[in-house]
This record gives structure tokens, sequence and C-alpha cells, in this order.
């Protein structure tokens, strides 16, 4: 049980320090709010050192639920909390190109995990695992923009660990988050 969780810590440690970039004359993490829409909600991005940083979100989500003979009966309604912390790698690759690195604009790893409380709408129609919290973490892979119109767009993707009632699966993980980041606008910026 133990080597099932250390083997995902030790090789995000493997790529943090293998892609974790030092530019010794500024900071290159941000501080970033934002507002996300696919899934309403809010999110923060705290600087954890030149190239990381820790990502919170929270807000309502919703999922299909299936009855016993497997139809979708309807649409359950949820709220979640998500976080994780990342690791950008393209920051100098990204500066050399003249592309846009404001305000986290770049490629990253990081370790994620997310949380869904119980339905707000539970029902008997459907199987009993969909009136459970749901807990979703892993390894993924993603990129953020953030424009300087305040555009926000931001994609991750990975393999990790599902648990929904008493099952532990192996699943797919990940989040697409299409907002707007909030605070001053800076059209000169890249």
């Amino acid at each position: 049980m133990k080597m099932r969780w250390s083997l995902p810590f030790y090789l995000f440690l493997v790529v943090s320090q293998a892609f974790g970039q030092r530019n010794e004359d500024r900071p290159v993490t941000e501080s970033v709010t934002k507002i996300t829409f696919i899934e309403p909600g809010i999110a923060h991005e705290f600087p954890a050192g030149k190239a990381a940083s820790v990502f919170l979100r929270g807000g309502m989500t919703a999922s299909l639920a299936v009855d016993y003979y497997d139809n979708i009966t309807g649409v359950l309604f949820r709220h979640f909390i998500a976080g994780s912390f990342r690791v950008y790698y393209n920051f100098m690759k990204r500066e050399m190109l003249e592309k846009n690195t404001a305000k986290n604009s770049a490629n990253y790893f990081a370790l994620l995990a997310i949380l869904a409380a119980p339905p707000l709408n539970k029902s008997t129609d459907y199987r009993p695992v969909y009136n459970e919290s749901l807990l979703n973490t892993g390894i993924v892979w993603g990129m953020q923009r953030n424009y300087p119109s305040g555009f926000s767009l931001d994609l991750n993707i990975g393999v990790g660990y599902a648990k929904d009632g008493s099952q532990l699966l192996i699943s797919p993980v990940g989040e697409l988050n299409i907002g707007w980041w909030l605070g001053k606008k800076n059209k000169d910026r890249r």
C-alpha cells in the first residue's frame, strides 16, 4: 500500500527537478485569481517558488447519474474543491520565442486532487454510489494561458486514482477551466 502512493510522489520529484527552471533575475510565477465558467467557481494561484505554484479552486459541478439498468437518469449537482501543486517547465523557452508568459502562461506538471461533496439532489432512482462524495487524484500534464484581455484557459490531463463510495480505481484525471482572470489588465505585456 505504501509503495503505491510513494511511487507517484517520487516520480513527481524527479520530473520537477528535471524540468524546473532557475531564473535568478526575477520570480517567474505570479498570484492569479480568476472566475471559472464551465464549472462555475473561483480559483487562486499562489507562487511557491520561481517556477512552482499552488493552485486552489472551488465551485459547483455537474455529473450524470445512472440507474440500475445503465440508463442515464439525471444530472447531479455537487460542490467541489480542487487543489494542485504545479511545476512550470517552459517559461524561458516561451520568453525566447516572444510568447506570453504573464500570469503563469506556460506548461506544467502537477499533483492534482479533486474532492466533490455528495450531490445536492440525492435520489433513490439511481445507484447508491452516486449519492457518495467523490475523490479524484493523480499526476497531470497541463497548459495555462492567461491573455492580456483577461481571458483564461487552463487544461490538464493525467492518470491517477478515483474513489467513489468504497471503490478505488485507476482512472484518468484532469480539468478544463475557461474563465476570466481578475486584476489590472496591461495590454502592453506579453
